[in-house]
C-alpha cells in the first residue's frame, strides 16, 4: 500500500500498536507499583505526623502542668489575667475564699480592700499563695515541730483530706514527717 508522500499506514499502525503496548507495559510493571509504595508512603508520614502531633500535645499538657507563671511582673504582684492550664483550667476548684462577707483588716482603707478583692480572678491569687508556699516551707525548716489544729470550717470544706496535713492527722514535709 504506497500512497503518496511515502507514508505507510500500515506502518504507522504497528508503530503505534507498539506504543500502546510499551505503554501499557510500563504502566503496569512500573507506574502502579510506584503508586502504590507512593500512597503508602505517603499515608505512613501522614500518620506519623498524627502520632507526632498527639505527643506534641500530650508533652504541652505535661509542661504546662510543670510551668509556673510568673510571680512578678513590673516590679509588683502578677495582675494579669489567669492563663487556663489543663489541670487547673478555673481558680474556682483549688480557691474558696469567703472574702466577700469579711470585713477588712482595721490597716487597710477601703479602697485598697475593695483592689484586692478585684484582683481575685487575677493571678494575684495564684502569686500570692505560691509565696506563702515558699514562707511556710521557710517557717517548716526553722521550727522543731510543726502542729497542725485544722477548724471545723476547714475540716468541714477541705477538698483534700488524704494529703491535707491538717486533716490527715500527719505532716509529710521536705523536711520531715510526723504523725500527730
Amino acid at each position: 500500500m504506497n500512497i503518496p508522500l511515502n507514508i505507510d499506514w500500515q506502518q504507522i499502525i504497528l508503530h503505534l500498536l507498539n506504543f500502546a503496548i510499551l505503554a501499557g507495559g510500563l504502566y503496569f510493571l512500573l507506574y502502579r507499583p510506584v503508586r502504590k509504595f507512593m500512597d503508602q508512603r505517603e499515608e505512613h508520614y501522614r500518620q506519623m505526623e498524627t502520632e507526632a502531633q498527639q505527643r506534641l500535645d500530650q508533652a504541652k499538657k505535661t509542661e504546662e502542668a510543670y510551668h509556673q507563671q510568673a510571680l512578678f511582673a513590673n516590679g509588683s504582684l502578677n495582675a494579669g489575667k489567669y492563663v487556663p492550664r489543663f489541670c487547673l483550667p478555673t481558680f474556682d476548684k483549688l480557691f474558696v475564699d469567703d472574702l466577700d462577707g469579711a470585713e477588712r483588716p482595721e490597716a487597710v482603707s477601703d479602697e485598697h480592700w475593695r483592689q484586692f478583692l478585684e484582683l481575685r480572678s487575677t493571678m494575684v491569687v495564684w502569686s500570692l499563695t505560691m509565696i506563702a508556699r515558699v514562707f511556710y516551707a521557710a517557717a517548716a525548716s526553722r521550727a522543731i515541730r510543726i502542729t497542725a489544729r485544722p477548724t471545723s470550717k476547714h475540716v468541714k470544706s477541705c477538698r483534700n483530706k488524704s494529703v491535707c496535713p491538717a486533716c490527715a492527722g500527719e505532716q509529710n514535709t521536705v523536711f520531715e514527717r510526723r504523725v500527730a
